[in-house]
């Protein structure tokens, strides 16, 4: 809760009690989620470093235990945080584990944002229709469930998709519907689009 609420000294603190305690007692399985939780405070911080760390230990502790949905959390969140760094192909590798991982437990929605993770960081590499398969998919599947916060988000980055085709009418398209939703939800990506289409009025 600390961290929803943007209270992250906080939250920081709960969670290594939290981390103590669990190897106090030997619960190795609950201290992979909680590394999980401290590496995306880090990154939301900037300390990559340390994000990186927290998320090699968790899934070490997955892998062990043999909790495959929670290994390919743990190696989307490390794409993430690689793709923050600009580290763009080890972001790919932890991505395309990630999304194996998820189509062989059949979890989709797991499916969809390591799918959406591999858009972005193909995007990025200029592998502009790998891109677009990836994020193509993982639209329908937030659309079907109804997840209007990425359905949002992969709007965004399918402007930006079209932008770097150099198709400035689909780019604002895509950027005015995902803004409506963002206004909708009230969410903080609301500046950052309205800037984005007033930039390039």
């Amino acid at each position: 809760m600390h961290r929803e609420q943007g209270r992250l000294d906080a939250a920081v603190v709960c969670l290594e009690q939290s981390l103590r305690l669990m190897r106090a007692v030997g619960d190795r399985l609950c201290e992979a989620p909680i590394l999980r939780s401290l590496a995306l405070i880090h990154s939301a911080r900037g300390r990559f470093g340390e994000a990186i760390a927290c998320l090699e230990q968790s899934l070490a502790l997955t892998r062990t235990s043999g909790d495959q949905p929670g290994e390919g959390r743990v190696l989307q969140s490390l794409g993430e945080v690689h793709c923050m760094q600009g580290c763009l192909e080890d972001a790919g590798s932890c991505l395309e584990q990630s999304l194996a991982l998820a189509r062989a437990t059949g979890v989709h929605a797991a499916e969809a944002y390591a799918s959406y993770g591999l858009g972005e960081v193909r995007r990025q590499q200029g592998r502009l229709e790998e891109a677009a398969g990836y994020l193509e998919w993982s639209l329908a599947v937030f659309r079907q469930c109804g997840l209007r916060q990425w359905e949002a988000r992969m709007l965004n980055s399918f402007g930006m998709l079209h932008a770097a085709r150099g198709d400035p009418a689909a780019a604002s398209s895509a950027w005015h519907s995902a803004l409506a939703i963002f206004r909708e939800l009230d969410m903080p990506e609301v500046a950052e689009v309205a800037a984005r289409l007033e930039h390039d009025a």
